[in-house]
C-alpha cells in the first residue's frame, strides 16, 4: 500500500472519530438522565483520544499501532437500524454508533485482507481491533439501556 493510501485510510477514520465525538457531545446535551448525560459525555472523551491516537499514527507511521484484542457481542445485527436525526432516542443512538464501528471494523479488516505490505497489513488490522473494542463498549452500554430489568 502507499503511504498517501494510508494516510488516507487514517484520515477517514479521524473524521468518523469527529464525526462520533459530536454525535455524542449533541447527545450529552440533550439527555436529562446524568447517569447517561455523563456517559455519552464519556465518549466523547473516548473520541477526542482515538482522533489524538489516529492523528499519532499519521504523523508515527504504521508501526506504531498495538491494540487490545476484544470480543464480538454482535448487536448491531439488528435488521433495522434507526435513522439520525435530532430526535433519536438514546438508545437507538447507542445502536447506530454500534453499527457504525461494525461498518469501519469490517473495512480496515477487508482493507487489511488486500494489503501486500506485512506492515500495513498489521496496521489495518489493528485498527479493526481498535473498533471492535469502542464497538463492544457500545454494546454494553446499549445492553443495559436497552435491557435495564436485566440488571
Amino acid at each position: 500500500m502507499k503511504p498517501e493510501d494510508f494516510r488516507q485510510i487514517i484520515s477517514q477514520a479521524i473524521d468518523g472519530e469527529i464525526e462520533a465525538y459530536s454525535f455524542y457531545c449533541t447527545v450529552a446535551d440533550k439527555v436529562a438522565d446524568s447517569a447517561l448525560k455523563n456517559t455519552f459525555a464519556e465518549l466523547a472523551g473516548e473520541e477526542l483520544n482515538h482522533q489524538d491516537f489516529l492523528q499519532h499514527i499519521m504523523f508515527k507511521g504504521s508501526r506504531a499501532l498495538r491494540v487490545e484484542e476484544s470480543h464480538d457481542y454482535q448487536a448491531a445485527n439488528s435488521p433495522e437500524l434507526p435513522t439520525l436525526s435530532a430526535h433519536i432516542k438514546p438508545v437507538d443512538g447507542i445502536l447506530l454508533a454500534i453499527r457504525k464501528k461494525l461498518d469501519a471494523m469490517q473495512m480496515f479488516t477487508q482493507l487489511s485482507e488486500a494489503a501486500s505490505d506485512p506492515e500495513d497489513r498489521h496496521a489495518l488490522l489493528e485498527l479493526a481491533k481498535m473498533e471492535r473494542g469502542q464497538k463492544d463498549r457500545l454494546e454494553d452500554i446499549y445492553a443495559r439501556m436497552a435491557f435495564p430489568e436485566a440488571w
